[in-house]
């Protein structure tokens, strides 16, 4: 029985809803076209497909009694893309909202057809007539070539009932059981046994883990769970995707999941047995993957890592920072005089030294030279910094399949840590940073950096090539970052870190409850916060300053609902009068401070049409009362977006950039609009490489893009753990100061990169082509990002030499 949904037919219109009844026995599987809806049943399972939503996946079931469980499952592919007909990227975010194309019907299968400006989707939903199993298989694919985000698809949300999960361990035999798995424990699982004790029902899901294997992937598929306060969800890592993934066109994803309702609200030997013996039926394998195949990433170093002279029983070498250094990271097999480094006055570069002895050992002094040059200029040693590289414990899918969960991130500053253990046959790393002043004479500078393990001394050489040109004080690249919880008497000491590390954050601290206790509705009293954003501006160059609180609405705003600016009805008196009261103080004391250039108010976020109206009257209050103060928004940049704001921070490039959007920037440009964008799990996840954060500042210059936002580098502080505050979170509480993460640094030099690439302006036309060449070549506008460290510092050092032999 065929029938495929196709011309002007009503069924083109049909949404899909299939819900899975119990029965009583198995028959033989029936479909059926009831108007508008078609229904399928085979004795034990029943569904419907049934217009109103885009072939939502629900599974229903009966208890023991024979009452109904209500919903059990629903998938979806939950994504932030764009339509294709407008540039509303958020209006589009998960499969229930895309139009349907057709549906066929073959067998006991019905095949669904989706999709939306970027994916086309197939989803098979097939039942079976003699073991009460249904099949779900999602393949997307790619409707042409570009930066795709890493998807977790498809999304399994799952009945508040359940209380307990049991797992496998890849065997369909060994079984253990939490209210709530983590990582660590769906490593290689092939089988969730989801429980519902209310019900004395068990939902089981069995996992084809090697579904992308069939579409030319080197690795597969790892679950995850997690619980929220109205359902459990499941989703699945699509392991075999990079830091950045980029799909060719016609580019395959899938997954393939099969169901059973099984009896027993709690683990049993029954549903043991059903597990194997369905995986037995469809001829599921166990991962058909190897674990070692992140090898390259946790164990080998970069082409720029050398081993130097050490300590007897120590083993020394040095690794760029672009590459991530683990415990068990091979040491590299061409050895090295000294450490090189190359940079333009104004302008900080970091390396890594390693140390693993063979037998427990410390660290007891890390004595920092002054660098002197031929001509006896001086780097005074006060420029050079020593860090300890502290060691995470993180839960990235890769690291995870690897067996590999620590991860080096947290600065803790030298000589203050000292002495320092070092732990044996492990690499123990010292993140060093040389900071070139402004002014600083063009030549090549050198010294030796000091260490002193188990009473015994060596002499690391440093070599520092100065070129004859310099970094401006306040960066071109403007990433933003916001600053939630973290102490307000350290607001000082973190704006001069983090605008040495290329980011700007916010002045103030706190929220609604700070704006009511410093603004009284008609003057806002903050002179400490007014003073020390001047300071940081003028004096460490912080490039922007967000007016305090002045925030009105997310995604999840709508008409009719309060703001967030004192919880006011933004279509009210008092509205209008306090929001022209602040606007009318924040500006006088701006422009007092000489800071209202520097100073921009971020109203809206994640904005799509319904916010337009309210948009254009909040808008047109700041230019009418705080004339010269910059309007930054998260939106798509459509026409509305772009008449009304200054700034416009388009989310990450994955979900939107095409050749649409490189035409969008390019003209708006020429009107003065500036664009950042949002990356902050893919820039600053624990699962991405240490390039990675460098490189973002390189794919936005390729791209016409100027700024990044960092939604909250502090946003978890009080739990004071890495996991729940090191993820895309940049500070650690601790007992007297924050302390840093390293990606902080990577990043900077991405900045630092950036900023020497707008130097490139001041070149002649065809030297700048040239070099606009190699930058492509590494972070392309359109094309696969490069994440060899060997290649960027290649093209970095090229650019370097140029302007240094053409500003002179």
């Amino acid at each position: 029985m065929e029938k495929i949904m196709k011309g002007n037919s009503p069924m083109k219109k049909i949404i899909t809803l299939l819900s899975l009844l119990a029965m009583t026995a198995p028959a033989a599987v029936e479909i059926k076209e009831q108007n508008v809806n078609v229904s399928m049943n085979n004795g034990t399972l029943s569904a419907r497909l049934v217009k109103g939503r885009n072939y939502a996946f629900n599974l229903t079931g009966r208890d023991r009694n024979g009452k109904s469980l209500g919903l059990v499952i629903q998938s979806m592919i939950w994504y932030h893309g764009r339509t294709g007909n407008t540039q509303h990227f958020y209006q589009d975010q998960s499969e229930l909202k895309w139009k349907p194309q057709k549906y066929e019907i073959k067998g006991n299968m019905v095949r669904v057809f989706t999709g939306n400006a970027d994916y086309d989707v197939t989803r098979e939903m097939e039942m079976f007539d003699n073991i009460g199993a249904v099949r779900l298989e999602y393949i997307i694919t790619s409707r042409e070539s570009r930066d795709f985000s890493r998807d977790k698809f498809p999304m399994i949300y799952l009945a508040k009932e359940i209380q307990s999960v049991s797992f496998d361990n890849g065997n369909l035999k060994d079984f253990r059981t939490k209210p709530a798995p983590g990582g660590e424990d769906l490593v290689n699982t092939r089988a969730l046994l989801l429980h519902m004790p209310e019900y004395d029902k068990t939902l089981l899901m069995l996992i084809d883990i090697n579904t992308p294997l069939k579409y030319g992937h080197k690795l597969g598929l790892m679950p995850t769970y997690r619980k929220t306060g109205w359902c459990k969800i499941v989703s699945f890592n699509q392991l075999w995707q990079g830091s950045l993934p980029y799909y060719d066109k016609g580019m395959k994803l899938g997954a393939g999941i099969y169901f059973q309702l099984l009896d027993g609200g709690s683990l049993t030997e029954q549903q043991k047995t059903a597990a194997r013996q369905l995986a037995e039926r469809f001829q599921l394998a166990p991962a058909q993957f190897s674990g070692s195949l992140p090898a390259p990433e946790y164990r080998a170093p970069s082409g720029l890592a050398g081993k130097l002279g050490g300590i007897p029983g120590v083993g020394l070498w040095h690794e760029s920072p672009m590459k991530r250094v683990y415990p068990g990271t091979e040491s590299p097999d061409r050895t090295v005089s000294a450490v090189k480094l190359e940079s333009a006055a104004n302008e900080r570069e970091s390396f890594q030294l390693v140390l693993n002895p063979e037998s427990p050992a410390v660290l007891e002094k890390v004595i920092l030279p002054e660098l002197t040059s031929s001509g006896r200029h001086k780097i005074p040693a006060k420029n050079l910094q020593a860090c300890a590289l502290e060691y995470q414990i993180v839960e990235s899918p890769l690291a995870l399949l690897y067996g590999e969960r620590k991860f080096a991130d947290k600065l803790l500053p030298l000589p203050e840590r000292l002495p320092l253990k070092l732990t044996a046959k492990e690499n123990n790393i010292l993140h060093l940073t040389v900071y070139t002043p402004a002014g600083t004479p063009p030549g090549l500078y050198a010294g030796n950096v000091t260490l002193r393990i188990n009473g015994k001394e060596c002499k690391v050489p440093v070599s520092l090539k100065v070129w004859g040109f310099e970094l401006p004080k306040r960066s071109a690249y403007c990433a933003h970052g916001l600053l939630w919880n973290s102490p307000q008497k350290d607001r000082e000491e973190v704006l001069k870190y983090l605008t040495a590390c290329g980011m700007n954050g916010t002045v103030y601290y706190g929220g609604q409850r700070e704006l009511r206790k410093y603004f009284d509705g008609k003057e806002l009293h903050m002179p400490d916060d007014f003073s020390l954003a001047e300071k940081a501006i003028k004096e460490y160059g912080m490039p922007m300053f967000q007016a305090p609180w002045l925030f009105l609405g997310a995604w999840d705003w709508k008409p009719g609902k309060k703001v967030h600016f004192l919880n006011l009805d933004v279509n009210s008196g008092e509205f209008e009068e306090k929001f022209a009261n602040y606007l009318k103080s924040f500006h006088r004391q701006a422009k007092e401070k000489g800071i209202l250039q520097n100073s921009f108010a971020y109203l809206w976020d994640e904005m799509t049409g319904g916010h337009y109206e309210t948009m254009r009257r909040t808008v047109g209050m700041v230019r009418k009362y705080a004339p010269g103060l910059r309007l930054m928004t998260v939106a798509a940049p459509d026409p509305e977006v772009l008449a009304n704001n200054d700034i416009i921070c388009v989310g990450p490039l994955s979900h939107w950039w095409s050749r649409d959007a490189q035409k969008i920037v390019r003209d708006s440009r020429k009107n003065g609009k500036e664009f950042w964008i949002y990356m902050n799990g893919v820039t600053f996840g624990t699962d991405t490489e240490a390039i990675v954060p460098r490189l973002t500042p390189w794919m936005c210059h390729s791209r016409g893009i100027s700024g990044f936002l960092q939604w909250s580098m502090d946003y978890n502080w009080k739990y004071g753990t890495f996991a729940k505050n090191g993820h895309v979170w940049l500070l650690y509480p601790s007992a007297d100061k924050p302390v840093y993460s390293v990606r902080l640094e990577y990043f900077r030099d991405g900045v630092e990169d950036f900023n020497m690439m707008k130097l490139m302006e001041k070149l002649p036309p065809e030297i700048r082509t040239r070099l606009e060449k190699e930058i492509e070549s590494i972070a392309p506008a359109f094309g696969k990002t490069s994440l060899d460290p060997v290649r960027l510092a290649e093209v970095r050092r090229r650019i370097g030499e140029t302007l240094d032999k053409n500003l002179k």
